[in-house]
């Protein structure tokens, strides 16, 4: 049906047993995408519905399906909308990656320095034959720590 993706079509369906009685139907197929798509959005939906129903109306709820181009979106979409909130909650659940400074501002935009000071954010790992090296570039493996992400943060 992969051909059929977006234009109607019609299935004609015939019932066994001889008695000639059949059906047709008119369908538009559509793509594992828009499937996806639209299972995304019932289940971000149903998320944001609960946390409205628990908190009576007091949390917003945000979920960042990556840190790249459509997180960044729905982020900006939603922060706005949800600003006269108590609270926000930001899910990251099933997040596709992205862009790790982005998610680093992120994560220290929400607790700060006091929190944050001397946290490792992130650390690249490789496996036992390269435990303290980047095998491509040769430089020694260190974690990055949030306040090296936000240099003039952390002096403030």
């Amino acid at each position: 049906m992969l051909p059929l993706v977006g234009r109607e079509t019609v299935v004609g369906i015939r019932r066994g047993g001889g008695d000639g009685q059949s059906l047709d139907l008119l369908i538009t197929p559509v793509s594992y995408g828009a499937i996806s798509g639209l299972s995304y959005d019932a289940w971000r939906n149903e998320a944001n519905r609960k946390v409205e129903e628990m908190s009576g109306g007091r949390l917003g709820y945000i979920h960042l399906p990556n840190t790249a181009v459509e997180g960044n979106r729905e982020l900006y979409k939603g922060f706005y909308a949800q600003s006269a909130k108590d609270g926000l909650i930001l899910d990251d659940r099933y997040n596709g990656g992205g862009f790790l400074d982005i998610a680093s501002e992120l994560a220290y935009m929400i607790a700060g320095p006091g929190i944050t000071a001397g946290r490792t954010f992130e650390m690249l790992q490789f496996n036992s034959k390269h435990p303290s090296t980047n095998p491509v570039t040769g430089d020694p493996l260190q974690p990055e720590r949030l306040e090296q992400a936000h240099p003039a943060r952390s002096r403030a």
